[in-house]
């Protein structure tokens, strides 16, 4: 034993008194061979961010601190972190950040789509082969292939935002994503199909006659509720004519909105929330931030579009908005969709149409008229030109000009080839447009009918 050293009968604990240094050692239990864990301290230790000098009775407290540490049973691994539980941890932040409309895809993408197959994978197990595997299950549960390549898309903004939290410490998915190849529909109108669109507008005698037909669909049933109390009752009473002239004129105050549907291309919400202060009717300009993208889009005005829009203004003088109802409220998405079925009704358009199809129309438009898609994506206000390819498709009588460039004569296709303005639209030419072939918007060449609530048509 060294001079100044004490016997210390606490296995595993030695304390200098001299050199004011303490040897710690713990036997790990259940070691072959016998393994040990050891510690030496000199002079002093720090508790609470102080120094304390080493004497022997804080050297003991430390030991029995060290041998705590050492022989406490290892922590519970944490359960691996899912992504139904990544979902309903951060979701609620995240769709802060999104538009309602956005919101609801991711969620019910998610609800759908993900969670059912997914929800219980830990988010690091996300690999590719998992990722096929899900298509595949989406497959055989005969989803479009539009809907899985969404569900994909959200699965990667999911994993993304984990690795911007640092929850993940890289991207799990290695290799690209095994996205399905999706079918583009035409469903652009024609310039046939347009021209009687809007002429449905103005056409009395096929309104008056639409509402006929509406009133008298459900007599027989009517009769046999009314002969209960009035026995004589032989067939409705006839329609009043004020109340049809109101309802047509109710219809026909929509025309200016779906004019300019048709020369802006703009979404339907950023349409019935158009304000005068995004109109200059004198520079001949709209400039608005789109509601989806927040970009900026900056679309001319063709002159059937101030046409438009300059009746709108005289309806409604003093309005902030541009398109409202008689008692200067908006007008609701509903009234929206029922004037646009009946206006294809009248105009005998039963093919798959919808309103959005409007907007696809005039980017068509634009591109078979040589507009650059450059121009086209800014217009519509996209985030990049790969998504305005998907709107500007030439329509098949602007293909022309590829034979016309290989057999090097002009053909009469009797269309305008000349590269337009930033609108694609000449002066003068406002309301033509090329013609657009239009397939049956089927995926399996099917048409889909639109059935018409005619009762509600009346009522609003």
């Amino acid at each position: 034993m060294l001079k100044g050293q004490r016997k210390s009968s606490t296995p595993g604990f030695r304390y200098v008194g001299k050199t004011k240094t303490a040897h710690l050692e713990v036997l790990l239990p259940g070691s072959v061979p016998i393994r040990r864990r050891r510690k030496t301290i000199v002079g002093q230790v720090v508790r609470d961010g102080v120094p304390v000098p080493l004497t022997r009775d804080v050297a003991l407290e430390e030991w029995k601190r060290f041998r705590e540490e050492v022989l406490a049973p290892p922590p519970t691994p944490a359960a691996p972190l899912t992504l139904r539980a990544y979902y309903a941890a951060h979701w609620p932040t995240m769709r802060l950040s999104l538009s309602k409309a956005g919101a609801e895809s991711v969620e019910n993408a998610m609800k759908a789509r993900l969670l059912p197959f997914l929800g219980d994978v830990p988010m690091k197990a996300l690999n590719l082969a998992v990722v096929r595997d899900l298509v595949g299950r989406l497959r055989a549960e005969a989803y479009a292939p539009g809907s899985i390549n969404g569900a994909l898309s959200v699965l990667r903004k999911f994993l993304r935002d984990a690795v911007a939290r640092e929850v993940l410490e890289v991207y799990p998915i290695k290799g690209r994503l095994p996205l399905q190849k999706e079918e583009l529909l035409r469903l652009e109108m024609s310039d046939e199909e347009e021209a009687r669109f809007l002429a449905a507008f103005d056409d009395e005698a096929a309104f008056a006659a639409h509402v006929e037909e509406a009133y008298r669909e459900d007599e027989v049933a009517w009769l046999e509720d009314m002969r209960q109390r009035q026995p004589g009752r032989q067939a409705k009473p006839p329609l009043d004519p004020r109340a049809v002239a109101f309802h047509r004129e109710r219809f026909r105050e929509l025309r200016p909105l779906f004019v300019v549907a048709l020369e802006t291309g703009l979404r339907r919400g950023d349409l019935l929330g158009l304000r005068w202060a995004s109109v200059d009717l004198k520079a001949g300009r709209i400039r608005l931030t789109m509601s989806k993208t927040k970009r900026e889009a900056v679309i001319p005005l063709s002159p059937a579009c101030a046409a438009a829009l300059k009746e709108r203004r005289k309806a409604a003088p003093f309005s902030e908005g541009v398109f409202l109802n008689e008692d200067g409220t908006e007008i609701s998405e509903k009234r929206l969709e029922r004037a646009f079925v009946l206006a294809k009704r009248i105009a005998g358009i039963k093919r798959r149409l919808r309103f959005h199809d409007l907007r696809h129309t005039w980017a068509s438009k634009l591109a078979s008229r040589g507009v650059s898609i450059q121009v086209i994506s800014k217009a519509l206000g996209h985030t990049s030109t790969r998504m305005s390819e998907r709107y500007a498709k030439p329509s098949d009588e602007a293909m022309n000009a590829i034979v016309e460039a290989l057999s090097g004569s002009r053909m009469n296709s009797g269309m305008n080839t000349e590269p337009l303005a930033a609108t694609g639209t000449a002066p003068g030419e406002a309301s033509k447009s090329s013609a657009v072939s239009v397939s049956d918007g089927g995926r399996r060449g099917d048409r889909t009918p639109d059935h018409l609530r005619v009762k509600q048509a009346l009522c609003r």
